[in-house]
This record gives structure tokens, sequence and C-alpha cells, in this order.
């Protein structure tokens, strides 16, 4: 049995104007099986790592300082961790500023959805805090703001980043694995097709939503989520050496990705005939209804229903992906109680437009014009001809319900599981009713049919369950201690058998400045 130890960065509810806060922690996940368990990792910006018996030591620190109606504020977040691939992290480096409706911020730090509840939800599906922070520089709104003539019957949020992935060292050890793990098996991989491997990639996302009145009885809410790889140098491991083509970012690319256009004679073949860059997105809505309290002016529960319909291109946001998408439910208590929260999910990729790509631009003017028809399809959701998946080091950036490719045996750069139908519920509530005591119940269950171009001759089934209880200790108004141990288990094929008891241990310092 291992025990981990980290630090772990100060919540909300310690921030203070014109303050700093420190914090540090211990963290320890030891068990059995090849992998950590699933929700010790899901969604938790790639802190913990997927190895079995694991751990890490964490330190941070976090500066916010107000000059009437603009703050500043930086972070930085180091970890030490028992990993296979590096011991050492800058989780988060980051300064920003913010003035009225308006913030800036440069560096990586560890974001918060925006709509979805990032503790009990299996994850959005294009970004879900899963993976480590890609460092990046990003503008946007100070939360939802008054649209302007509506007279706060309108909200509206935007932001939008560009950035670069920073898992370079971690793509070139991976693939020299992979390599290896077939060799060692008298297998010769090179010039196979999907023996390639993409590193030094740009990024790009952005997203708008629209919401009514939230103090309102009913709110509804719609919007656009959309993300965008490009850029990078691929690697073609031929007769025992990297063959290399580059597609080199030119200032004229980032606005090719901010509004999708095709690519020139300058770019890859599949961005010249195509949109530049791997796209994704989704569109996606939700209904609130908010119940008032009985005895006081203010809301006691609510209820939301929400979908992320997902698209990889034309086809998806032409909806010729049928039922795809994230489906949800989330019931909140406003005060808390046994029962604070509950989340129940359904997710569906299975479809991908249909199983068949046979586009007539896929081919010559010669040939296509000999075609009457096409079929777009076979969507491949978070893998791309170009690039080895939708992932920043291993992890998924999207929901982490499509299995990453740090859990490939193979060492495979891919995702090798995309095509999923799962269920996931969460809940959260305080123990007995005292006050620091609290709970979190997360589980799931899913199907995967392998991906549209290499179906699965097997269903892969996992069933993921997650029980964990937290105390918070506040020692002092500027001082707290907070107290973890968690039990999670996986039970199935796509990710085998894995079980761990998790012990986490973080003291947090606030001074007001």
């Amino acid at each position: 049995m291992t025990l981990c130890l980290g630090l772990w960065m100060l919540g909300t509810s310690l921030q203070a104007q014109n303050a700093i806060t420190f914090s540090i922690a211990a963290e320890g996940a030891a068990g059995s099986g090849d992998f950590t368990p699933y929700y010790l990792t899901a969604n938790r910006h790639g802190i913990l790592s997927a190895d079995k018996n694991t751990g890490y030591l964490r330190a941070a620190a976090e500066y916010t300082r107000d000059f009437g109606a603009t703050r500043l504020w930086a972070v930085a977040d180091i970890q030490l961790q028992k990993d296979d691939y590096s011991k050492f992290y800058l989780q988060q480096a980051a300064v920003g500023a913010s003035w009225k409706y308006a913030f800036a911020k440069a560096g990586a730090w560890e974001q918060e959805p925006i709509l979805r509840n990032r503790l009990l939800s299996s994850g959005s599906m294009v970004w879900s805090g899963n993976s480590r922070p890609i460092p990046q520089v990003r503008v946007g709104t100070n939360g939802f703001i008054d649209f302007p003539w509506t007279k706060g019957w309108l909200q509206v949020y935007v932001d939008a980043s560009y950035g670069r992935f920073m898992d370079d060292d971690w793509m070139e050890t991976r693939f020299g694995e992979f390599m290896d793990f077939y060799a060692a098996r008298g297998i010769d991989m090179h010039r196979r097709p999907y023996a390639v491997m993409t590193n030094k990639i740009f990024y790009h996302q952005k997203q708008i939503h629209f919401r009514s009145n939230p103090e309102k009885m009913f709110v509804i809410s719609a919007g656009l989520e959309h993300a965008v790889q490009f850029g990078g140098t691929t690697h073609n491991n031929i007769e025992s050496d990297f063959q290399t083509f580059s597609d080199d970012v030119r200032f004229k690319d980032f606005f090719k990705v901010l509004i999708p256009k095709s690519g020139d004679n300058t770019d890859l073949a599949g961005d010249a005939n195509f949109s530049y860059g791997n796209h994704l997105g989704s569109l996606d809505a939700m209904l609130t209804y908010n119940q008032e309290h009985y005895y006081d002016d203010r809301f006691a529960w609510s209820v939301s229903a929400y979908v992320e319909d997902f698209f990889e291109d034309g086809s998806g946001m032409a909806k010729r992906n049928g039922w795809d998408g994230l489906w949800g439910l989330e019931w909140k208590h406003c005060d808390p109680d046994y029962i604070d929260g509950v989340v129940v999910e359904y997710l569906q990729t299975t479809d991908q437009s249909g199983p068949i790509h046979w586009a007539p631009a896929d081919f010559s003017r010669d040939i296509s014009s000999q075609l009457p028809h096409e079929a777009r399809g076979a969507d491949n959701y978070y893998n791309n001809f170009y690039y080895s998946g939708y992932a920043h080091r291993g992890q998924s950036i999207g929901t982490p319900m499509l299995k990453s490719p740090v859990y490939n045996s193979d060492f495979y750069l891919s995702f090798t599981d995309n095509r999923v139908r799962g269920f996931h519920i969460g809940v959260t509530g305080h123990i007995l009713a005292i006050q620091g005591l609290s709970y979190r119940l997360l589980c799931s269950t899913r199907t995967s049919y392998g991906t549209p171009f290499i179906p699965s001759p097997h269903r892969m089934h996992s069933n993921n369950l997650l029980a964990e209880a937290n105390y918070l200790w506040k020692i002092r108004p500027q001082q707290q201690l907070r107290f973890s141990v968690a039990f999670a288990m996986d039970h199935g094929s796509l990710y085998g058998d894995n079980t761990a008891f998790d012990i986490k241990v973080s003291y947090h310092f606030n001074r007001k400045l």
C-alpha cells in the first residue's frame, strides 16, 4: 500500500479582497488492480495519476488585490507526484485582471465549468476539467452580465482563449512505448496509418451562453461551446527513424479557427479541403424551475433539465448524429441538508452520423464528379486523421466517460472506445446535519462498442463507484483544515477491476493584506 501526499488549492470560500492564500495538503490512494479507480481521477484537472498506488505533494499560493473596480489576481501551484512519466508538475501558474464586467487571464489555471456541477456531473462534452490545465490566454465576461437594453431579463456569458498543449515530452515517451510494445510481440508498426504522433499543438476554445433572469421562477439557458486543435508537427516512425511534417502556425491561422474556415495550399491536404484544424463543439440548452421558500423571500430548491448536443463536423451540426449528446437532470437544495444535490445523466455517442463516410470532397475532382451520392458519417468523436486525440497528457479534455488514451494498455495515443452508452448519478449532502461533515456518492454504468472505424468484437462494460466523506474544520476565520476519506471501485472489461481507498488532508490559510 502506497500513501500519496499532496497540496491542494484553496476554494473560493476562503477568497477575500486584498488577500493571499496558502494551501498545503496530503492525499493517498492505494488498492488493487491495474489503475487508480475511475472516479478518483475523473474531472479533477489531472491532479491524481491513473497509475495504481499513486499520490502527490502539492503547494499553492493565490493572490488577489482590489483597486476600486479593478481586481488583480495571480496563482502559483506546484506538485510532486508518484507518476510513471514525471515527478514534478507546475499545475498552475497564471496572472489575471478584471475590470467591472470583463476579465483577462494568462497562464495555466484550473477553470470551473460555467453550467455543469463539476463535483456531481459526469463531465461536459467539450471541456470538463478532466485533464491538466492547458496554458492559454483567455478574455471574457465576469460571469453572466446583463445584456444591453433588456433591463435584466436577458444575461450573457462569453469567453475566448488561445493556448498551446504542453505534453510534448509525454507524447514522445508514450509513442515510443507504443512502438516498443508491438515490436516486443513481433509486430512491425512502421508505415501503419495510425502509428503517428503529433505534438506542438495549438488550442482555441470559446463559448457563449444566454439565459433569462435567474431570479424568476423559470429560467431558460442556451449557448454554444467550441474547441479547436490546430498547427502541430506530426512524427511517423518509418524504418526506426522519425519522419516529420509540420503545419506551421501563422498569424492569420488564429482567425481561421475563430470563425471556422478552410485552409490554403500552405496547409495540410485535409485542412485545405475542409475546415482548418480539428473542430468539435456542442449546442447547449437548459430549463430551470426555482421553488420559492415558504417563509423567506428566497428560493428553497431548484430543478434543471439540460442537454449538450455534441458535434464533430457539419454532419453533427446538421443533427445527423441522432440522439448523441449528454442529457441530464439536476436538483439542488439551497440550504445544507441530508441531500444537497442530485445529478442524473445519460450519455450517448453511438450514432456518430452513421458508420460510413463517403464524401466526394475526399477524392480528386475526376473521381468526385462520378460519385452521385455522399454519406458523411463515422465522425469518430475525439479522434482525428492528423491529431492523436482530443486529450492532454492522455486525459480527455471533454467527458471522461469516453475512455481516455492513458488507459490504453498498448500505449496507443488515440481513443479506442468512443461509441458509448452510459448512465451516471451523483449525490451530495450533509451527514446527520452536522456542520462541516458532508458526503458525496458517484456511480455510473456504461457500455462501449469501440469506434466507428474499429468496432469492438465484444461489448466492453464498466461499473464505477465512489463513496466519499469530508470534514471541514474551521480552526479560525482565516484557517481551515479539511479531511477526506473515500472508497472507489471499477468493475468490468473497459477499465478492469480496480479498488482503492483514498485519504486527503489539506490545510488552508488566508491572510488579508
